[in-house]
């Protein structure tokens, strides 16, 4: 598979993915994160990173969407082809009569399952989401910047991005661990008051910090 890093096509994983992507690292993703809170302070807006716990991840990739992900990507029809039977007719068997047809997961080893897992969460890092919010991803680490200058705002946009997220999850069989899920507002206000989040019918909690990539950010 080392042709990966020389076909076009891979050209087209989203710039936001800084996982598994040649000359990116954790500290871009930092990086890029801080960036973008600092700018929303300089243009006196109030920044919400959602962080999002994808079920499964790996475990949960669908093979059928990711062989139509390749297609769509421009990936040559032989690579297309190779794949599919790769990922096709694969089974767990016990011991017993018993076997079960496996249609999701990354085989684990080697280079091929980051590059099926780049392919497969790409569609929601080129998402058209509302003005002043964009996602960006470390491997399955996934999590969305919004920029408001109310509470209302921020709630607003929100609300746009969950029902846009739950549509392209489903396309793609992914499922989010909408309890895991975390939210800090960064601000240099003393006193801003909590906007309201629901995913999945769960209530999200704005919290003081959040561990991203093993380093702490606050809300301040």
């Amino acid at each position: 598979m080392y042709k990966l890093d020389d076909l076009d096509f891979k050209k087209r994983i989203s710039r936001n993915q800084f996982g598994f992507m040649k000359g990116r690292s954790t500290l871009d993703a930092i990086g890029h994160l801080v960036t973008n809170i600092e700018k929303n302070k300089q243009h006196t807006l109030i920044t919400l990173c959602l962080f999002f716990h994808i079920r499964g991840a790996f475990d949960n990739a669908w093979h059928p969407g990711i062989v139509n992900k390749l297609k769509d990507s421009g990936c040559p029809i032989w690579m297309v082809k190779l794949l599919h039977s790769y990922l096709s007719d694969r089974f767990v068997s016990y011991y017993s009569e018993f076997s079960l047809n496996i249609e999701k997961s990354c085989p684990q080893g080697g280079i091929l399952p980051p590059f099926l897992w780049n392919i497969i969460i790409n569609d929601l890092l080129h998402l058209n989401l509302p003005n002043n919010s964009h996602t960006q991803a470390y491997a399955d680490d996934l999590w969305v910047i919004i920029a408001g200058k109310t509470k209302s705002d921020l709630e607003f946009t929100t609300i746009e991005v969950f029902r846009i997220f739950d549509r392209t999850t489903s396309n793609n069989k992914l499922v989010f661990g909408s309890n895991k899920t975390e939210a800090v507002i960064f601000t240099s206000k003393r006193i801003f008051p909590e906007p309201k989040l629901v995913f999945n019918g769960n209530k999200i909690k704005i919290k003081e910090k959040a561990k991203y990539l093993g380093v702490i950010l606050d809300r301040k």
